[in-house]
């Protein structure tokens, strides 16, 4: 089902590459208007270096749309190909439209046996399963509702990380992330957790007494012209690709036929349980 389509079929009016709204009639691929939500669906080609869209490109789409009150959500074309379940499930959610409403007094907090809460990101996260040390889930009697893993920053090991929040699909559990973020907290102290600001301004996050820390410039990864392949930045650290003395990494991956995709940034934000301070 193509994106707009997906859109329509909540029940919502929506406008399909408005323009008029933005500065320089620049478009919109849907625009939302009673709910003032954007969503640009991104081709990783399209948005990236090679065709013109600088590091400066996605964020400041964003900051114009926020100046006027508007909600971007920017999405690439390989989320949507890759993990469309997973997509639509966060636009319903973030549209108000999902069909099960739980309130999380009603709910138990429980730890996550590892098998089930990788299987319960693979099947609902828009990026599956990460690496972490412990799983806090809300449960009503048996069933799995939403939930948290908390593990090690992996370039630093003494800082903990909120690395994953998902929801079941079609299920809102109305104060489940507070109620969740105070159970770990409990057990870490303070913890830290990253914003991707391509889908996210983090409102909800400060609201609870998250701490805004640090904002994030604009990241990349690569897109292989040959072949439509997505390569991490990571992957392309100079000792991993052998990279010849006095050559940049980015000159490196252009020569491979690689190109560069920009994301908005992100913002970090942190956790302190202050009754244990």
């Amino acid at each position: 089902m193509p994106l707009y389509e997906f859109v329509l079929s909540l029940g919502l009016e929506a406008q399909y590459n408005a323009r008029g709204i933005l500065p320089g009639n620049k478009e919109l691929d849907i625009y939302i208007p009673s709910l003032k939500i954007a969503i640009e669906l991104n081709g990783a080609y399209r948005h990236s270096e090679i065709c013109g869209r600088d590091r400066k490109y996605h964020l400041q789409k964003l900051k114009e749309c926020q100046e006027l009150g508007i909600t971007l959500i920017q999405i690439f074309d390989f989320e949507w190909n890759d993990r469309r379940s997973q997509v639509m499930s966060f636009l319903r959610s973030k549209f108000g439209k999902n069909n099960r409403i739980i309130y999380a007094r009603k709910t138990q907090v429980r730890a996550v046996e590892k098998t089930e809460a990788r299987d319960f990101l693979n099947k609902y996260h828009i990026q599956g399963a990460t690496g972490f040390t412990q799983a806090f889930g809300l449960y009503l009697e048996s069933e799995l509702l939403c939930m948290i893993t908390i593990g090690k920053h992996h370039r630093n090991n003494k800082e903990w990380v909120l690395s994953r929040y998902v929801g079941k699909e079609g299920v809102t559990v109305t104060g489940g992330l507070s109620k969740l973020v105070s159970a770990a907290g409990a057990e870490y102290p303070t913890f830290s957790t990253w914003v991707d600001l391509r889908i996210s301004e983090g409102k909800s996050w400060i609201s609870m007494g998250w701490q805004l820390v640090d904002t994030l410039a604009p990241d990349y990864f690569y897109f292989k012209l040959s072949s439509g392949e997505i390569v991490s930045k990571q992957s392309r650290k100079k000792s991993n690709v052998n990279t010849p003395e006095g050559i940049t990494e980015l000159n490196h991956a252009i020569s491979d036929g690689l190109t560069r995709v920009w994301d908005c940034g992100k913002l970090k934000l942190v956790y302190r349980n202050t009754t244990q301070y």
